[in-house]
């Protein structure tokens, strides 16, 4: 019962985080923009910085968004002067440090600029969400913490504004989803793209190679790499081909349900730290907040 009642109440805090990043990211992609930044690569500068002053790769990055392949956009970074590099490491230079502060404390003015809710209210939210938060650090694995932990590094401190802090806790939240998901399906023994292949098959987005390569041309692997990924998801009897098109097998929809099952217990056991009219509370206040936002 209460595990629906997480559920739903965790659509409204994504939505709450969508809501805060409508008013922050033009700001913060604006910003980037008046400092020369290609406006496609102002969200990797704000990774990098998270990192810094650790070194980062395409494996390191690979470790959140496994779907994605980053050597393009490293280097286009260190043209621009943003990063530097020492063979498949690259650093924040400081200017791109300083550009990177620059494009953060732009998102922070912006925030502290907002109040959806009394100061009191917030509080009381920040409380609740806090404490989900410490009980994710704290619970035991699987899943692992590495996309929470990495998250925590980009918190503000305690004098920063309650609307700073309630979007710095809804990104911890969602790393740790990421944490729960990744764990979930790695279970399964397949590397990212075939993950994400089979995963839109599910979803019936795409129907036929031609539609996943348009549908994934972002993320910057080949029609050979995703013909390939088709034929193991194949082989382990996951999809099936059809005449005109792949589809998902029995076998491959059950596979896939557990692994949603599986994210959701691991995303939600440490909610349990909080009691009933704390939850209650939580999703009256987040609801209120996206009316605040609006």
């Amino acid at each position: 019962m209460m595990m629906d009642f997480y559920k739903h109440t965790w659509l409204i805090a994504w939505e709450t985080l969508r809501s805060l990043n409508k008013h922050y990211s033009p700001v913060m992609e604006q910003t980037a923009i008046e400092e020369d930044v290609n406006p496609d690569d102002w969200g990797m500068l704000i990774t990098a910085f998270s990192f810094h002053p650790d070194e980062i790769s395409e494996e390191i990055l690979q470790k959140r968004i496994p779907y994605q392949r980053y050597a393009n956009r490293l280097e286009s970074m260190r043209h621009q002067g943003l990063l530097s590099r020492s063979g498949d490491l690259y650093q924040l230079t400081p200017g791109g440090e300083k550009i990177a502060w620059k494009v953060i404390q732009a998102a922070y003015q912006t925030m502290d600029q907002l109040h959806p809710l009394k100061p009191p209210e917030m509080h009381c939210l920040n409380q609740i969400l806090r404490k989900i938060v410490l009980a994710c650090l704290e619970a035991p694995e699987p899943p692992g913490k590495w996309c929470i932990k990495h998250a925590r590094r980009l918190d503000p401190g305690e004098s920063a504004g309650i609307t700073v802090k309630l979007d710095q806790y809804l990104s911890d939240l969602v790393a740790y989803r990421d944490d729960s998901h990744l764990a979930a399906w790695r279970a399964h023994q397949v590397d990212g793209p075939t993950w994400e292949t089979f995963d839109l098959f599910c979803k019936a987005e795409i129907k036929s190679l031609d539609e996943l390569e348009e549908r994934l041309q972002h993320r910057g692997y080949s029609s050979e790499e995703y013909q390939q990924a088709i034929e193991l998801l194949i082989e382990k009897k996951w999809l099936e081909r059809t005449k005109n098109q792949i589809q998902v097998t029995e076998h491959g929809e059950n596979l896939r349900n557990q692994t949603e099952e599986t994210t959701d217990q691991y995303f939600f056991t440490p909610w349990s730290v909080i009691t009933d009219s704390e939850a209650e509370m939580l999703e009256n206040l987040l609801q209120m907040v996206i009316i605040g936002l609006d």
